[in-house]
């Protein structure tokens, strides 16, 4: 009996290190790291209504004109909550109308509840994320030659933008930083 258990206590390590498991290579797409460059600027709706002042509107399209946007830009435009779901239906239809003729992508980011709340939020923001370039990120792990591969696939890329969306914006709730 006794030599069963030491038998086990020899044993049952030596089985456990053996169940350890190495991390899998990395693939060659999981190497390829685009660099961004992005801007965030805040915007106003006039107070409890789906409508931008017009000094609103044009600063915001003077800002816009002034980055030289391209279709491979992505604007990230987060609506601020109204009181209700016609005030967030106006206020998409405003900032739709409003960037019809920036030429970059653009996703809009808006309360995804149906709550009538009882006061609105007027602020939000327009993010705008661009791709210079896309590089290889060739660390330890990567698949044999993944390297090249990664390296000859990112010199390849036309658009990077078409093969990266930048990260989430988080949805309502955006402050404006004290300066």
């Amino acid at each position: 009996m006794m030599t069963r258990i030491k038998a086990c206590v020899v044993v049952l390590p030596l089985l456990l290190g053996a169940c350890e498991v190495d991390e899998a290579p990395r693939g060659v797409d999981r190497t390829l790291k685009p660099n961004i460059v992005e801007t965030v600027e805040p915007y106003r709706f006039k107070n409890c209504s789906g409508e931008l002042a017009q000094g609103e509107a044009d600063r915001i399209r003077r800002y816009l004109r002034g980055l030289g946007l391209t279709s491979q830009d992505v604007l990230i435009v987060t609506l601020p909550k109204g009181r209700n779901a016609t005030r967030d239906v106006q206020r998409r239809r405003t900032m739709t109308s409003l960037l019809l003729a920036v030429p970059a992508q653009k996703r809009f980011i808006g309360a995804t509840d149906f709550r009538d709340d009882c006061k609105s939020d007027s602020e939000g923001i327009i993010r705008v994320v661009r791709t210079l370039s896309v590089e290889a990120d060739c660390e330890a792990g990567a698949i044999p030659n993944g390297c090249t591969t990664a390296k000859n696939l990112s010199a390849m890329l036309v658009n990077p933008a078409d093969t990266f969306l930048p990260q989430p914006t988080t949805a309502g709730g955006y402050t404006r930083p004290t300066e």
